[in-house]
């Protein structure tokens, strides 16, 4: 029959430890290789300081699981945040509020060789000069579309 321990004072080897606790010798030297449970240099555990031991290291993975469902939850709201955007982008684009980008090159693109016939004709009835300035003006509005279109596909909204 084990021996029954001084709570206060006793000291206690391995497999007395694991009995207390309900697991093996082993889980316990375990405990001090892995986990920084105090043990006497004579290779026995003082009751006292495993328990306080215990108590912290119970207490530390407690607030570590508690620190991880923070940043669970943290990462889920940011996780819903971005869907609630995206699905307001997709609303707007239904309600034809938003065009796609390559809609609007497009568009502009087509405008653009439009302006060109426009200033070939300018050209024929007005000069090469009307025709030089119209061509100008469309090289001014392919630079500034440019840069409200960069190629990296990455736009930032304008400060309000």
């Amino acid at each position: 029959m084990p021996r029954r321990p001084n709570a206060s004072t006793a000291t206690l080897t391995a497999t007395e430890i694991g009995r207390l606790w309900g697991i093996s010798k082993q889980a316990v030297a375990n405990w001090h290789k892995k986990a920084g449970c105090p043990r006497n240099p004579d290779g026995t555990y003082s009751l006292p300081d495993v328990i306080a031991w215990r108590e912290s290291h119970w207490q530390s993975q407690l607030e570590d699981a508690r620190a991880s469902r923070i940043d669970e939850a943290d990462g889920l709201g940011r996780l819903r945040d971005e869907k609630a955007k995206l699905a307001k982008l997709d609303r707007l684009e239904r309600e034809r509020v938003l065009c796609r980008r390559d809609h609007i090159h497009e568009g502009l693109a087509r405008i653009a060789g439009l302006l060109r016939e426009v200033g070939e004709q300018l050209g024929r009835e007005y000069g090469r000069e009307a025709q030089r300035l119209l061509n100008d003006a469309l090289g001014d509005m392919a630079r500034e579309m440019k840069g409200m279109f960069p190629e990296d596909g990455l736009y930032e909204e304008p400060n309000q």
